[in-house]
């Protein structure tokens, strides 16, 4: 009685394991969906080293740039070359538009979540006209 108690306990155990593992995926793939709808109503790649960002109500289009502190080396696990990464660190920081402040090594994060890739930081940025904003599909955004 005792043993047909702990199969039928580990059973139960078993279940509530698949029931917890399925909807954490459920909940880690909504995550992920709605992170993908929160970047794209704030911005819309245009080409690979430009980017419209909505920033305040007014979309502009910002011009992309490599980090050149990660240029030594950006993962230096995977590369082996921690001496170069490491020296990335030191060198000084950048301005990135968006962000509106200078950026690090350290900042590397918050700018993937700005611009949906790793990598790159904001040169500089203009505001969109009328034409480009049609062009791009913006428009309605901008009246509605």
């Amino acid at each position: 009685m005792v043993k047909a108690n702990r199969n039928f306990r580990s059973a139960l155990q078993r279940r509530a394991g698949k029931v917890q593992s399925a909807t954490g995926a459920a909940s880690k793939r909504s995550r992920e969906v709605r992170r993908a709808e929160e970047l794209h109503a704030r911005m819309r790649a245009v080409s690979a080293y430009e980017q419209a960002h909505k920033i305040g109500g007014i979309w502009y289009l910002v011009e992309l740039r490599h980090h050149p502190f990660l240029l030594g080396g950006a993962f230096p696990g995977r590369t082996g070359r921690r001496d170069e990464a490491m020296a990335g660190e030191d060198r000084e920081p950048v301005f990135d538009v968006v962000l509106g402040h200078s950026v690090n090594a350290a900042d590397r994060f918050d700018l993937e979540q700005v611009y949906g890739r790793r990598g790159v930081y904001g040169v500089r940025k203009r505001e969109l006209s009328y034409r480009e904003l049609r062009e791009l599909g913006l428009l309605h955004e901008v009246k509605g």
